[in-house]
């Protein structure tokens, strides 16, 4: 008899964690915005004034699960699933084609398959259900990453709505080229549970942690639920980060682990990037923490976004 563990036990997260999640995701109400053939799911969270929380790639709203009951307290938090992540539809059809003068940010390649999902489609796609969403009124966004790119496009296209803009290891705020990842395993072929969840502490220690001493199960669990919905294929872009924030024109502010792996050209200079095009934009740091600071460092990242809300509104 064949005592080896099938392809659903070996990627099961642990019974404690989905215990958490469904505890979370109960304090607010699921919502689906239809686009094209699809929908984004969402999910909203307290009250106070509009706040969007846009996850990474390769991410969901678990990304946020850590930040969602203190931020819940302040604001009326607004947290998407992108397209073709967590539960929400990977466009397709008419919802997946660029529209004249959308820019293409993917580098040319002959894609096998569905290829990439350009950011300006994501930003259009979350940006018009956003202002369905929150139908009138001002709205801060707070981008992770991938994210964070697409929340600048976001505000480039609706700059009018957006109070602030808070970028959070926002990826293309320097000239090199990025969406590589370095030390990345496959754990896709993975035999076992044990080898299966060794593949993702690495890779959140190699990419996603700045302390791999903080990588813990709970960690592991949900970057097991992200990366097992997430039907976006990844690829190297053109920076595009930076002329959507001068299009913007809107209230910006940089929030950055100290030890984040994709600020290639060190965090001096991703500060450097966004004062080029947001001259005096407050940009903080905190030391030690990795790319998913939100996560990693919560405490002190839950009592910075509220601070860099508020001087960015304040400021206006």
């Amino acid at each position: 008899m064949n005592s080896s563990p099938n392809k659903d036990e070996t990627r099961a997260i642990r019974s404690e964690t989905r215990r958490l999640i469904n505890e979370v995701s109960a304090q607010g109400e699921r919502v689906e915005v239809s686009f094209g053939a699809g929908s984004t799911v969402w999910r909203t969270f307290g009250s106070g004034p509009a706040l969007a929380l846009i996850h990474g790639g390769g991410g969901a709203w678990l990304h946020w699960l850590r930040n969602i009951p203190e931020l819940s307290k302040r604001y009326t938090l607004y947290v998407c699933d992108l397209p073709g992540h967590g539960e929400s539809s990977v466009p397709a059809g008419p919802a997946a084609e660029l529209l004249p003068g959308e820019e293409d940010d993917r580098l040319p390649k002959e894609w096998t398959g569905t290829p990439p999902m350009p950011v300006a489609i994501a930003a259009r796609i979350v940006g018009d259900a956003l202002a369905e969403l929150v139908p009138e009124g001002p709205i801060s966004i707070a981008g992770f990453s991938f994210g964070g790119v697409t929340s600048a496009h976001i505000a480039a296209r609706m700059a009018d709505r957006i109070a602030a803009l808070v970028l959070i290891g926002t990826v293309g705020l320097t000239t090199r080229v990025f969406g590589s990842p370095r030390d990345i395993r496959s754990w896709h072929d993975a035999a076992t549970r044990e080898e299966f969840r060794t593949i993702h502490r690495q890779n959140l220690k190699a990419m996603l942690f700045g302390d791999p001493s903080r990588v813990d199960d709970l960690a592991i669990d949900v970057q097991i639920e992200c990366t097992l919905h997430n039907r976006v294929r990844r690829t190297r872009r053109n920076p595009t980060t930076l002329s959507a924030i001068a299009r913007a024109g809107v209230p910006v502010a940089g929030l950055w682990g100290g030890r984040d792996a994709t600020a290639r050209d060190g965090i001096d200079a991703v500060r450097d990037g966004l004062h080029s095009v947001a001259p005096g934009a407050p940009f903080e740091v905190i030391d030690g923490a990795g790319h998913w600071v939100s996560w990693e460092a919560a405490d002190e990242f839950n009592a910075l976004l509220p601070q860099l809300l508020d001087k960015l509104t304040s400021d206006k």
